[in-house]
């Protein structure tokens, strides 16, 4: 910005920048998805820790503050099998998203 000064004995000018430098880009991580037999464990708290573990591959950083959250989601169960789909929900200032993946 510059500032004009007018005046009949001493007109000048001054000058100013205000910037606002871009944030980091986002960088979210969703862990691969995970297919494994029921058989692979012992009982349904070794789903739970495997899950858990798998949980943790979910990740975010960069942007304006950026976290992320997957709610509560519940490992597919021992006996019945099944699948789990994550979705991951980034919250940033300027640029919000989700990514998923699967448990099975």
């Amino acid at each position: 910005v510059t500032y004009t000064i007018t005046d009949t004995c001493e007109p000048t000018t001054i000058e100013s920048t205000f910037t606002i430098s871009a944030p980091e880009a986002v960088v979210a991580n969703a862990p691969a998805t995970m297919t494994t037999d029921a058989c692979d464990y012992a009982d349904q708290a070794a789903v739970d820790a495997a899950f858990n573990t798998w949980l943790e591959g979910f990740t975010v950083s960069g942007g304006c503050n950026a976290t992320g959250d997957y709610g509560t989601p519940t490992a597919p169960l021992l006996c019945d099998g099944g699948t789990t789909t994550v979705t991951y929900t980034i919250t940033d200032t300027c640029e919000p998203t989700t990514i998923e993946s699967t448990f099975t």
